[in-house]
């Protein structure tokens, strides 16, 4: 639809023409063509809304809108271009006429752009950047247009477009576009804006000129949209009155079948296709839809709204907008949500994680928070701080304004940038007598007084003694019977001024003095003679809590037999202690009232005992005494409190079965007494499916359930008068498929206690695994799947909070340490219940026990050492086998010595074992290798004995009086102790050092460096085939390093000085973990070994500590490495460090770097050394093979055993003859660590 309106004055108002051309999808291009007399052109304002269905369909200078940016440049021939001038000139009409482009040159038939004009090159510049923008004109540029531009009220970007064409054109007819009159959507293009009203184009209507006009559309069968006539389904034509037809197609079969909506097209109902809707499509191939759908096209199925899928077997949630996209839909209409989303549609963000952002923000994620004004962090807990502005004095809360600056927003009731300064505009400004302390609350000045100080108060007259008015500025008028000043002066003159023989306290009221009575004082006193009496000795009261004070609870009386003033009774509390502060007695009335509140939740005590005294005005006064007891009762002030958070989501499965516990309601009462406190639970809701246990709260199903989801209200109510309660919402939702997700256990863990810290029913550890399921597929319980070790039966284990505790009395170590390992399962309780697992290692240690426990003293991996190309060989007797797929060992000792002089033991490549004095026969099967050994010590560079990974070590064999056969495709050797024979096995290892192996006590010391295998033997009795082994060594070296740390947050104690001390031990393990946590995420993470505080000194705290590395000798580490880590850190955890005192020095003997292998002198000694060990032993070899063949037998020809050594070998008793008689009863040692059968 074409509407186009032409200016009745271009001259003037600069306008020539409005078009706008409107498309029946909804689109629309609107054109205002405008002359600017001042550049004596038209130029032309282009208004374009598209709607979807231009996708792809437009072509031209605006480019394809197909959503691909490369081909926008695209002319009219299909050509790309990159040059965009020259783009545009092929979209360019050519073809002008006379004045085209000129004031009055309108035409319909040619381009209206005058034909000498062209794009200037600086659209088509990348770097052009220009050189005049609002801020770089002149005042004397702008004025004008700044006045003209703010005239139309423009603001903003608005106003800085206005005044930036207005300036450069120096045309003032700019400011009448369209964009700038302020219409509402700019008339939508269709007419010009005139006094802030559209004056629409022809055809077009409304506010914004959006209302399209169709004077002729037929009301019952069309409808006018945008100024189209859109028709109804079987009607045609521009005004929709013509019916449509489809003779040619069947007339679509039948109205079951399909409807004619255009001549000779049919709109099909669902199951049926073709033109004339009388084909019937199949689906064999989607299962025939389910029969959860209707097939409408060959294996297409349209789907009933609770099901999706090609097969129309899946559930849709179409109900709850499927899910929202944040969860699974688990049955019809039953969503199962992510973690982060609640609600049936899951619509709704959950943060628990962020404890709901602590009620101060909004969970607009998951576990996203929006803080409210004032607050911060994560859960919006913390208040936004602003120490610039004095946290706004209290009165406000910190705010990021518009410019991410701090400001105050102020509390109602003050203001000021730091709202300091409170409001008492209601108080008239406190009158100039006072001043504003709080928001209408004004502090007077002295001498005046009211809410507004605009009363005076003769502050300085003791407010005229509260028996006058203060009439003026400390003027005081007194009330009839006082004078003075102040009106402090009572009058008695009616009472004889009281005779001269009493006090005047009130207007005509004397108290007499001791020895005279009367009104007036004129009489004396007769003779004291009786005390008061009360009428009873005891007096009993109850009194509820929360009684206001004040109130009375009893009245006491007391009678006085005597006359006058000796007869006159008064009452007074005796002082016994903090009862009678919180009863106050009336001192003629005897009437006792409560001067506190009591809560009897939080009384120690709920009876009080007072003394009450009635006394008389005698001389001498005499009185009298009783007992009062006052007990509080408990009043039904507090209602149950349901725990379980509302509208708490649990997923059961439909196959759950009756009984099956769903989840505990737990709720508390404050209330102390059993009827105020004691909770019975019920379901108020309608309830088909569940049960509630009205004692203990247990939620159990009581029928079959049904998929879907349910409402829960539970209530708890108490027993008291009247009863109070509590109730929540909660949601059932049950599936037919199992939204049950197995938990989540944390690490594995090793734990070291002493046994003197271990009594029964401690705590030793508490495994806590995390579940994000609800109700009971989220809740765990916990066991002991296995146990293992000498105390096992010493721990326990609580089911409901993995709490391991000691269940029994421990008892007393037969050795230094005893380990016990225990695997945790975590399991839920859901129907298809699942379970995670932790292992944990208890380690006890006795009180003689100083060293430290080895690592793997329940090792779960080995590492291989060698592989050998042979096959394997099976042992002879398992019971008797040390089979392994690396080494089995026999050791008296395992044993390794740190460089901080305590034992540790680690799973390395290549073990670090000491032995002593082994003296047994033990038969070792090996696939490897198998080692027998008195003492296997590595030794550092420090000096000291270390286990790690490492290849190079150094092995002293002393006193070896062990016999052993090794039965293996390698080898097998038996050691004798004044006999040694070493046979060298040929292997393949590679390029690297081997152990250097020393030999003592066989009347020769020898070292042999070699690239083979060294073995002693007393006898070579079998014909072995040779094997290729391959080992893959590591060369490495352990470095030790000194440090110096000074805390400033810790204060220096004198105890830290006694390394046996609490106190020393406590802040070095804190310092210990927190140097591990830095160095172990640090680059030198990967060779970093441990750290120890070795000492404490002066200077806040200044601390030594040691720290080593197992660093690889290619590229050792240096002591700049490991300052660097602590280099310019201000602190470590909690713990703050001054960076410039921090340092690191390496460790070394004579106080030097030590590394060996940079000393020539020391390695050219090393290999005369290794040359002359090298020879002997080859001369020790060939002798000791050449004695040994002479006394072979038929035996040494074969490679196994004879049936009397096998004998032997099961029965564990093959010893060599030179020992039988002292090693017969000796037994066979097991490590207490390692178990030989693993």
């Amino acid at each position: 639809m074409l509407a186009q309106q032409p200016s009745s004055n271009a001259t003037e108002s600069g306008a020539v023409i409005i078009v706008s051309i409107t498309f029946a999808s909804g689109a629309t291009v609107s054109f205002d063509i405008r002359y600017s007399p001042k550049m004596g052109r038209q130029f032309v304002n282009i208004l374009f809304s598209p709607t979807a269905t231009f996708k792809g369909n437009t072509e031209g200078l605006c480019g394809l809108m197909d959503d691909d940016g490369d081909n926008d440049f695209t002319g009219p021939d299909g050509t790309v271009y990159n040059d965009t001038s020259v783009f545009a000139e092929t979209w360019r009409i050519n073809k002008t006429h006379h004045g085209s482009g000129l004031m009055g040159s309108w035409s319909w038939n040619s381009s209206n752009f005058h034909p000498d004009d062209v794009m200037d090159p600086a659209y088509s510049d990348p770097n052009h950047r220009p050189s005049v923008g609002i801020d770089g004109l002149t005042q004397e540029q702008k004025g004008k247009a700044e006045e003209m531009c703010i005239a139309l009220g423009l603001t903003g970007t608005l106003l800085n477009e206005c005044v930036f064409d207005v300036s450069i054109t120096n045309d003032t007819t700019f400011t009448e576009q369209e964009v700038f009159k302020g219409c509402p959507n700019q008339c939508s293009g269709r007419g010009r804006c005139v006094n802030g009203t559209c004056d629409c184009i022809t055809g077009w209507s409304g506010e914004d000129c959006n209302v399209g006009n169709c004077t002729d559309c037929s009301e019952d069968h069309g409808k006018c949209e945008l100024g189209f006539c859109m028709c109804l389904p079987g009607w045609e034509g521009a005004a929709c009155a013509q019916q449509a037809t489809c003779y040619a197609v069947k007339n679509c079969t039948s109205m079951s079948h399909g409807i004619c909506i255009t001549t000779d097209v049919c709109r099909c109902e669902p199951g049926y296709i073709g033109a004339d809707c009388s084909v019937v499509p199949t689906c064999v191939s989607v299962a025939n839809c389910t029969d959860h759908g209707l097939c409408v096209d060959y294996d297409t199925c349209l789907c009933d709204e609770q099901w999706t899928g090609d097969k129309c077997d899946q559930f849709s949630c179409a109900a709850l907008d499927y899910c929202s996209g944040h969860g699974s839909c688990v049955d019809i209409d039953v969503c199962h949500c992510e973690q982060g989303w609640t609600g049936s549609s899951c619509v709704t963000p959950d943060c628990p994680e962020v404890n709901q952002c602590s009620r101060q923000g909004d969970c607009v994620g998951p576990n996203i928070c929006q803080c409210y004004s004032g607050y911060q962090g994560l859960d919006c807990s913390e208040a936004q701080s602003c120490p610039e502005l004095q946290e706004c004095s209290g009165n406000g809360v910190c705010v990021n304004s518009s410019k991410w600056q701090m400001e105050c927003n102020c509390f109602p009731g003050f203001s000021g940038a730091n709202c300091n300064h409170p409001d008492c505009t209601e108080q008239n400004n406190c009158t100039n007598h006072g001043s504003c302390i709080e928001p209408n609350l004004c502090q007077c000045d002295s001498g005046y007084t009211g809410n507004d100080c605009a009363n005076f108060s003769c502050e300085a007259l003791q407010y005229c003694s509260g028996h006058g008015s203060c009439v003026r500025f400390d003027t005081c008028g007194c009330d009839p019977g006082w004078t003075g000043g102040s009106c402090n002066i009572a009058n008695c003159s009616i009472k004889g001024d009281c005779s001269s023989q009493g006090t005047c306290v009130a207007p005509n009221t004397c108290v007499c003095f001791p020895g005279f009575q009367g009104e007036d004082c004129s009489e004396e006193n007769l003779p004291n003679e009786h005390p008061p009496v009360f009428q009873k000795d005891r007096y009993d009261a109850t009194m509820p809590e929360n009684h206001p004070v004040g109130s009375p609870i009893l009245t006491v009386f007391a009678n006085d037999t005597d006359s006058g003033r000796n007869g006159e009774v008064s009452y007074r509390l005796a002082q016994t202690g903090l009862n009678s502060e919180k009863f106050a007695v009336h001192p003629t009335s005897g009437t006792i009232t409560s001067v506190v509140e009591f809560d009897f939740e939080s009384l120690e005590h709920a009876s009080f005992s007072l003394i009450v005294e009635a006394f008389d005005q005698g001389v001498p006064t005499l009185t009298g005494s009783a007992t009062v007891n006052i007990n509080i009762t408990d009043q039904n002030d507090n209602k149950p409190v349901i725990s379980i958070p509302p509208e708490t989501e649990y997923n059961l499965q439909s196959i759950s079965p009756i009984g099956f516990h769903v989840t505990t309601v737990h709720a508390s009462d404050a209330d102390k007494s059993d009827d105020n406190s004691r909770i019975t639970y019920g379901i108020t809701s309608v309830s088909p499916f569940l049960n509630i246990d009205a004692t203990n709260g247990s939620v159990t199903v009581s029928s079959a359930l049904e998929s879907g989801t349910y409402v829960l209200r539970v209530r708890a109510s108490d027993h008291g008068l009247p009863p109070k309660t509590d109730e929540v919402t909660l949601r059932m939702i049950v599936t037919k498929v199992s939204t049950n997700t197995a938990p989540k256990c944390p690490e594995d863990e090793s734990i070291e206690v002493a046994s003197g810290n271990l009594t029964t029913g401690s705590t030793v550890a508490t495994i806590e695994a995390e579940d994000a399921d609800n109700g009971p597929n989220g809740d765990i319980s916990y066991s002991f799947k296995s146990l293992t070790g000498e105390l096992a039966s010493l721990f326990g284990i609580d089911p409901s909070t993995g709490r391991i505790y000691v269940a029994t009395e421990v008892p007393q170590l037969n050795s230094t340490f005893s380990a016990v390992s225990m695997t945790v399962e975590a399991r839920d309780n859901a129907v298809d219940s699942l379970s995670c697992e932790t292992r944990v290692v208890v380690i006890v240690t006795s009180p003689e026990f100083s060293g430290t426990v080895p690592d793997n003293v329940f090792p779960t991996t080995t590492t291989p050492l060698t592989t050998t190309s042979e096959q394997q060989t099976p042992p002879l007797d398992e019971s008797t086998a040390l089979p392994t797929t690396e080494r089995a060992i026999t050791t008296k000792r395992y044993e390794t010595t740190t460089p901080f002089d305590r034992s540790t033991t680690g799973s390395t490549t290549h073990q670090d074992i000491t032995s002593e004095k082994t003296e047994r026969s033990t038969a070792i099967t090996i696939t490897e290798r198998a080692t027998t050994t008195k003492l296997y010590e590595t030794r550092t560079p420090f000096g000291k004995s270390t286990t790690g990974s490492t290849t190079k070590s150094d092995i002293t064999t002393m006193e070896t009086e062990m016999s052993t056969a090794m039965i293996s495709p390698e080898k097998a050797s038996t050691t004798k102790e004044d006999e040694i024979t070493t046979l060298l096995a040929r292997s393949n290892t590679g390029s690297t050092a081997h152990p250097d192996i020393t030999t003592r006590e066989s009347g020769s010391s020898t070292a042999h460096p070699s690239t083979e295998r060294a073995k002693t033997t007393k006898e070579y009795e079998t014909s072995t085939a040779r094997t290729a082994t391959t080992e893959v060594p590591m060369s490495v070296e352990t470095r030790l390093f000194r440090g110096v740390v000074k805390i400033e947050n810790r204060e220096w104690k004198d105890e830290l000085e006694d390394q046996t001390s609490d106190e020393f031990k406590t802040l070095a393990t804190e310092v210990q973990q927190e140097l591990d946590n830095v160095y172990r995420n640090s680059d030198l993470g990967g060779t970093y070994h441990s750290v120890e505080v070795t000492g404490f000194s002066r200077g806040s705290v200044r601390v030594d500590f040691m720290v080593r590395f197992n660093s690889p000798t290619a590229t050792p580490i240096a002591s700049d490495d490991v300052l660097a880590v602590l280099e310019g850190r201000t602190d470590i955890g909690g713990l703050q460090i001054d960076h410039t005192v921090t340092s690191i020095s390496e460790v070394t003997e004579d106080g030097e770097s030590y590394v060996w292998y940079k000393n020539p002198i020391y390695i050219l000694a090393l290999c005369v050394g290794a040359a002359v060990i090298v020879t002997i032993l080859v001369i020790l070899v060939v002798w000791r093979a050449k004695k040994s063949r002479r006394k072979m037998d038929i035996a040494s020809h074969n490679q196994w055993p004879s049936q009397n050594a096998q004998r032997l070998l099961q029965q564990r008793i093959l010893i060599p003859r030179a020992r039988l008689s002292r090693d017969s009863a000796r037994q066979m040692y097991q490590n207490p660590v390692y178990n030989v059968n693993e």
